[in-house]
């Protein structure tokens, strides 16, 4: 059973990095650049081909 502290730092984890291009592939959960359409691992916060950000 969670206590209200542990339901809201359960909340935070799940909330993590913003999740507005994320994709779930076979390779995990990866997020596309809309400039270039490359597929960028979830952490990344720029692309690793054009260099935009997220």
């Amino acid at each position: 059973m969670f206590g209200k502290r542990q339901k809201a730092e359960k909340e935070k984890v799940n909330q993590g990095v913003n999740t507005t291009n994320d994709t779930t592939t076979a390779n995990g959960k990866i997020w596309v650049c809309p400039k270039c359409k490359t597929e960028n691992k979830r952490e990344s916060l720029t692309c690793r081909m054009c260099g935009t950000f997220k």
